[in-house]
């Protein structure tokens, strides 16, 4: 029962800190409409596409190791190491920004972009840490820095956003807004584990990082080349639209995505951190995992089922409403994309359970075929439908079915799982 409330109350804390961390940029979201245009918003989102598909890669993925060790002392070495992979992604992003940016613009299929690539080096680095000392964060339990820090970046996100965005900065507003947001978060959570523990620096030893790199390979190598794929969903999509449907195009998905998402950010984001500690825990502790998968899905679901079937009924118009009368188009891809975000919306947190069973393989292949079914409706619906809004309303489809079949992988492991440890 204790075990419970704590879960409870952890999530409860970084509900909190999460609310008015998404609450902001959907407040925002009206203002930054009528300030900024669609191909600006075009722009902005072929960048964090772009930004995003790196950064998930940007530790190695030894961060998503930082909760599982029951020693403190192999835990502080793969944040270490994650924090270091993080430092040579931008070694290696910055100078291939500044020698490669046309080639690069080119293959995006947007000219502008060229100019912001040094920036995404940055960007990259600043996400890399503040991942990997999130994780180290949320393994000591520090429910109410990772609230501040999720709050922190978003104010310092939007404030800027809107300042640039009367200052008339176009796209680069947008793309200034969300390094400093980053940064701010990112050197918030540094401080707190200085303070709590710095004096744990002593203790790194070179090869104490390499022994962990290799104990827990599975991450750069399986769970790295999973979480690229996945980001890869949202890139790809931006590249077909980028070349097939332009500036426009891409801005309306850009903003239907950044709506859509705000509450798998907000309540999805903040059960995955807590459920993938406390899975891990209770395995530890010999406790059955399927009723807490059970639970979540339920919880979830609930939540979700409301939301989509407005947004289903009244997208166009809600959208236009609040956003402005040029984005009632983004209104029209909400519409389409509804069905498949109230699956997503429920498996989003539970993609962590694969991780601590050892069902990364497996996991991996199911991304593949998500990503292959999601890019297959919009390059049917944009090349020989030539029809954008058809193309999406196939992808939801597609997706739908696919999260479905997802979700029932998900509580046949954890059920074999308990039964194979004795505990079902």
């Amino acid at each position: 029962m204790t075990a419970q409330r704590g879960f409870l109350r952890s999530i409860l804390t970084l509900l909190t800190g999460a609310t008015l961390a998404q609450a902001l940029p959907l407040l925002a979201a009206p203002a930054l409409t009528r300030l900024y245009s669609p191909a600006d918003f075009g722009l902005f989102a072929l960048f964090s596409g772009l930004m995003s598909n790196i950064a998930v890669m940007a530790g190695g993925r030894y961060e998503m190791a930082i909760v599982l060790p029951e020693d403190d002392d192999e835990a502080l070495h793969l944040l270490a190491l994650s924090l270091l992979i993080a430092f040579g992604w931008m070694l290696l992003l910055l100078p291939l920004s500044l020698v490669e940016e046309t080639t690069i613009a080119r293959v995006l299929g947007h000219p502008e972009v060229a100019r912001w690539l040094p920036v995404l080096a940055v960007t990259v680095f600043a996400v890399g840490c503040g991942q990997s000392l999130g994780c180290w964060a949320n393994r000591r339990r520090r429910d109410g820095v990772m609230a501040s820090s999720r709050f922190l970046q978003s104010g310092g996100t939007v404030g800027t956003q809107w300042l640039a965005g009367w200052a008339k900065f176009g796209s680069g507003g947008l793309i200034l807004g969300q390094l400093l947001g980053t940064l701010l978060a990112a050197v918030w959570l540094a401080v707190d584990a200085l303070r709590q523990g710095g004096h744990w620096l002593a203790r790194l030893r070179w090869q104490q990082i390499k022994v962990v790199a290799w104990r827990y390979r599975e991450f750069p190598t399986i769970n790295a080349m999973h979480a690229f794929v996945t980001a890869f969903q949202e890139t790809g999509a931006l590249w077909v639209l980028s070349h097939a449907g332009g500036a426009s195009a891409l801005g309306y998905y850009g903003l239907t995505i950044r709506v859509l998402k705000a509450p798998i950010g907000l309540v999805g984001g903040v059960v995955a951190q807590v459920l993938y500690q406390r899975i891990a825990t209770e395995r530890h502790a010999g406790q059955a995992i399927a009723p807490l998968v059970r639970q979540m899905v339920l919880m979830l679901g609930g939540l979700a089922v409301v939301p989509v079937v407005i947004l289903l009924l009244w997208g166009e118009p809600l959208f236009a409403l609040l956003f402005g009368a040029q984005w009632d188009a983004a209104g029209r891809y909400a519409q389409w994309l509804a069905p498949y975000m109230l699956l997503y919306f429920v498996a989003s947190p539970l993609s962590t359970l694969p991780l601590v069973l050892g069902r990364q393989r497996t996991a991996f292949a199911f991304a593949v075929v998500g990503i292959l079914a999601y890019l297959l409706g919009l390059l049917i619906g944009s090349t020989v439908w030539h029809n954008v809004e058809w193309g999406l309303g196939l992808t939801s489809a597609l997706m739908t079915t696919y999260f479905a079949v997802f979700l029932l992988w998900l509580w046949h492991i954890a059920r074999h799982d308990d039964r194979q440890r004795g505990v079902a």
